[in-house]
């Protein structure tokens, strides 16, 4: 009698779980639920106005909203680079949250964008350098009274369809300031706005 009790509730444990995932199957493939952290980011995409767009490399990172580790994915579309954080909830699936940011530029590279985040004091800088021997960047802030800080970084360079790629996390940026990149072939690049979440 044990046995057969044992055996039976194995099976609705077993039953249970093909349920849930038809369920999420199902849901994912309606637009409910995103298995996929693609899903979120092609979605999160799309409310921005980009039809294509591919990543091209992630790195863990933490979540802005201060609840553990996320991806940080950077993705490439017709001259747009796509930055943000992207996290599993089991209520929901993969999202993106509200923290993604788009850059569009002439398609000229190099290019790069500044992303900061006050509450976790989180600064990322990504980008685009096709050229193969610039193997470091020098990036520089500076703030309203005339305060500079630089930091230098070699990051790991992404490389897809012969253009090279990057994400890097600056240690103790200043947050809101203005950002330029010197690249190590000498060239410097201002960026434009410095995308700061509160």
């Amino acid at each position: 009698m044990k046995k057969r009790l044992h055996n039976s509730r194995r099976g609705r444990a077993l039953l249970y779980a093909l349920l849930l995932v038809v369920v999420i199957l199902v849901s994912s493939t309606a637009g409910f639920y995103r298995i996929l952290p693609q899903q979120a980011i092609l979605e999160r995409a799309e409310e921005q106005g980009i039809e294509t767009l591919e990543p091209v490399m992630w790195i863990r990172g933490e979540n802005p909203i201060g609840t553990g580790p996320a991806r940080l994915t950077l993705s490439v579309g017709e001259r747009t680079l796509f930055f943000c954080p992207v996290k599993f909830y089991l209520w929901g699936g993969w999202s993106t949250g509200a923290w993604g940011i788009v850059e569009t530029w002439e398609g000229e590279d190099p290019y790069f964008g500044v992303w900061q985040h006050v509450k976790t004091s989180a600064t990322y800088v990504f980008g685009q350098v096709d050229d193969p021997a610039v193997k470091t960047l020098t990036i520089h802030a500076r703030a309203d009274n005339g305060t500079t800080w630089s930091q230098e970084v070699a990051p790991d360079w992404q490389e897809k369809d012969g253009e090279r790629y990057f994400i890097t996390e600056l240690k103790n940026a200043p947050l809101d300031w203005a950002y330029s990149v010197t690249a190590g072939d000498g060239n410097t690049v201002e960026i434009e706005d410095v995308f700061c979440w509160w």
